[in-house]
């Protein structure tokens, strides 16, 4: 059992593992990157722990990877109050995919993990907006997504295939 949770008394992002002794806890960073809210835990395909999450001292998303011994910590998205609200899967060859609200335009971005780099993608578009998403993957690994619509506040429901994006 893996989880995380923002401390209140530090404002840092606490990583915990539950072992045969009981909980093990550290943070993932003690610099002042990781005072962090929103994030997300997976498991890579290496078996290693990944958590995404908001930057608030940076105000930028960041993404983190557990090697051996230390967290590896690398910026998402470098613009300015880029996003927060993260929520992250994992496919099933083990990469992350991490959905993230984009400020700026109001809507949200998809970071996908390929083996040297990150992909995105922007699936609401032509002034759609989007808030509150959740995110699953399919047997394909394709996204679907599950998020307000904004100003209306209706449930929005929005998927990929063969087509491209589809908004219902």
């Amino acid at each position: 059992v893996y989880t995380t949770d923002w401390m209140p008394d530090s404002n840092h992002l606490k990583y915990a593992v539950k072992s045969q002794g009981g909980w093990e806890t550290e943070f993932i960073d003690d610099s002042n990157s990781a005072l962090a809210t929103y994030s997300s835990i997976g498991i890579s395909g290496s078996g290693k722990p990944v958590v995404s999450f908001f930057s608030n001292n940076t105000s930028k998303v960041m993404y983190a990877e557990r090697d051996d011994a230390t967290w590896q910590i690398e910026t998402l998205d470098n613009r300015e109050n880029a996003g927060s609200g993260t929520d992250m899967i994992m496919t099933t060859q083990g990469m992350a995919r991490v959905i993230y609200s984009d400020h700026e335009n109001q809507d949200f971005i998809i970071a996908s993990e390929t083996s040297n780099d990150w992909d995105y993608q922007r699936p609401l578009t032509n002034g759609r907006k989007g808030e509150f998403k959740s995110m699953a993957l399919d047997n394909l690994n394709r996204v679907h997504i599950a998020y307000s619509g904004g100003g209306d506040e209706a449930l929005k429901y929005a998927f990929v295939n063969e087509n491209g994006w589809q908004i219902e």
